[in-house]
C-alpha cells in the first residue's frame, strides 16, 4: 500500500525565480472554476491532497479513520463530503466505537452534461465557509484549474479542502 501526502503548491516558480522578493502567486478564478474574473491566491496551505493506492478496504479503513477524526473537529462548522457515492457504508462498516458528528454529505450520482463536476459543488462549498473543511472524493487526476479553484475558494470559506484520489 501507498500513500502519498501532498500539499499543493500554487506559486509561480519561474516568476518566483525573477522576483527577489519571491512572492508572486499564480491568478485564480473567483467563484467558478471557468469564471472570468481573477484574484490572487493569499493562502496556499488550504488545499491537501492524498492519494490512496491500495486494496479498497484498506483504503477505505485508512479514509473512515480520517474522516471520523475531522468530523469530532471542535470547530463548530461542519465536515463536508462531496463525492459520488455515499459516505455512510464507508464509516458503518469501519467505526463501531465511535460515531460520525457533523458530516454534511453532498453525493452527486447524476453524471450527465448539466450537472455540476464534484470539483464545482466542492468549489460551491468551500466559499460559502459552512464547513471547516471539504472532502472531496475524485477518481483519478484534476487538472491545475480546477486545484486552484478549490484552494481560492477554501481561503474565501476560510476552510481547508481535502482532495481524496483513489487510484
Amino acid at each position: 500500500m501507498m500513500i502519498n501526502f501532498e500539499q499543493t503548491s500554487l506559486f509561480n516558480h519561474s516568476a518566483a525565480a525573477n522576483n527577489t522578493q519571491g512572492n508572486t502567486a499564480v491568478q485564480v478564478p473567483t467563484h467558478a472554476i471557468n469564471s472570468a474574473s481573477t484574484h490572487p491566491i493569499a493562502d496556499t496551505a488550504r488545499l491537501t491532497e492524498i492519494s490512496l493506492h491500495s486494496n479498497p478496504a484498506l483504503a477505505k479503513s485508512i479514509l473512515a479513520g480520517m474522516l471520523l477524526e475531522l468530523s469530532e473537529n471542535a470547530d463548530q462548522r461542519w465536515l463536508c463530503w462531496v463525492a459520488d457515492r455515499p459516505l455512510k457504508p464507508l464509516l458503518d462498516s469501519n467505526s463501531q466505537a465511535r460515531k460520525p458528528n457533523r458530516i454534511l454529505q453532498v453525493v452527486n450520482n447524476k453524471h450527465t452534461a448539466n450537472c455540476p463536476s464534484l470539483t464545482e459543488i466542492a468549489v460551491r462549498a468551500l466559499e460559502r465557509g459552512k464547513s471547516h473543511t471539504v472532502a472531496v472524493l475524485v477518481d483519478g487526476n484534476i487538472s491545475e484549474r480546477e486545484r486552484i479553484a478549490l484552494a481560492h475558494a477554501a481561503t474565501a470559506g476560510n476552510a481547508q479542502c481535502l482532495l481524496i484520489k483513489i487510484q
